[in-house]
This record gives C-alpha cells, sequence and structure tokens, in this order.
C-alpha cells in the first residue's frame, strides 16, 4: 500500500498556499518578501516571527470581508507611514500565539534612518482560549525607554509606493506580558494612501 499523507499534505498547501515550514524560518529568519507579498519579519526574543500576506486566491477570499490584511501600511498626506503586522497565519488551535505590531515613522522623507515614537508605536500578543473559539487580547507593550528603537528605510520608491528596510524595538513588559525584544527586523511592502 503506497502512503497517501504526504500527496494530501502536498494538495492541501497548494490549496491553502502555506508554503512556509520550520526549515524556512528556525533558526534563521526567511529573506523577505515572503511569497512575493507584504511582509514583516523580526527575531522576538530569539525565536522568529513572520507576518506576510496571502499568496492564493483560496487564501485571499477566505479572508476577505473578515478583516484587513496581516500586512499593511500606508502613506498619509501629512508624510506619516504607518505600518501594522499581525502573524495570523500560524497555527490556530486552543493557546496558539498570535503577535501584533503597529508602528509610524514621523515625518517620512524616503530612505533613512527613523526614530520610533513611543505612543504610536505598540505590540501586542495575543492567545487562543482553551475552548479554541476566539482570541484572547493580551495586554498593549509599550516602547521602552532603553534602548531607543529605530527604524532604517533601506529604500524607497516614491512612484511605486514600495517601502523596505530594518528596526529594532524592545517592549516593555505589561501586565502579564513580559518584555519584549525584537531584532533583526525586516520589512518590505507597498504602501496604501
Amino acid at each position: 500500500m503506497t502512503p497517501r499523507f504526504p500527496i494530501f499534505l502536498l494538495a492541501l498547501s497548494s490549496l491553502t498556499g502555506c508554503t512556509l515550514t520550520a526549515d524556512d524560518v528556525e533558526p534563521a529568519l526567511p529573506s523577505v518578501p515572503v511569497l512575493q507579498t507584504n511582509t514583516v519579519a523580526y527575531q522576538l526574543n530569539g525565536l522568529p516571527v513572520v507576518a506576510h500576506n496571502y499568496s492564493s486566491l483560496i487564501s485571499a477570499i477566505f479572508s476577505f470581508g473578515s478583516r484587513s490584511l496581516p500586512v499593511d501600511g500606508f502613506l498619509y498626506p501629512d508624510s506619516t507611514v504607518a505600518i501594522g503586522a499581525v502573524d495570523d497565519q500560524n497555527y490556530i488551535g486552543a493557546g496558539a500565539l498570535q503577535h501584533g505590531l503597529e508602528w509610524q515613522l514621523l515625518h517620512f522623507r524616503g530612505v533613512g534612518r527613523y526614530a520610533v515614537v513611543p505612543g504610536h508605536t505598540v505590540f501586542q500578543v495575543d492567545t487562543r482560549d482553551a475552548a479554541n473559539k476566539e482570541w484572547i487580547n493580551g495586554p498593549s507593550q509599550p516602547l521602552a525607554a532603553q534602548p531607543a528603537a529605530q527604524v532604517v528605510v533601506t529604500a524607497w520608491d516614491p512612484a511605486t509606493q514600495h517601502i523596505s528596510g530594518t528596526f529594532t524595538m524592545r517592549f516593555a513588559a505589561a501586565g502579564s506580558a513580559p518584555a519584549a525584544d525584537l531584532q533583526d527586523g525586516r520589512f518590505d511592502l507597498k504602501l496604501g494612501r
């Protein structure tokens, strides 16, 4: 009898667009962009976190109308860039974690180094409840005072609104959430207006 399980997994992965494996993200982060989509990736206290948009039509249709894209960014008329990322393509069983990160760059002027502004930057870890029905929101963690968080925009194309770069951030403990150290951060996305 031939094993059918590998064929089933291959068919399932092609339908869902899931192409990342543990080998892709551990121990090193993937090169961005993942699957040619908007991507934010970083090491959280030494463990990889990868947020990227859907790569298949089925995944995109499945998410349509239920929420915004996992990685999204905007350039506002006042020259503020806002970027948000949620690694929502993880296992979603009881006890699963989902990481949310949002930051803003004020007075955006293209390629360069930017300070991250407290009050405009937040990190949050949500947990799937034991009944596996809902996400339980973790506390919003503020930026830690030291070391100073920074974002380096390494590429910017005003015509296409494509932005990419690197970041490091540290968030203070809040409630039951321990301090979060985000290192080796990378982002690559097309901004909306």
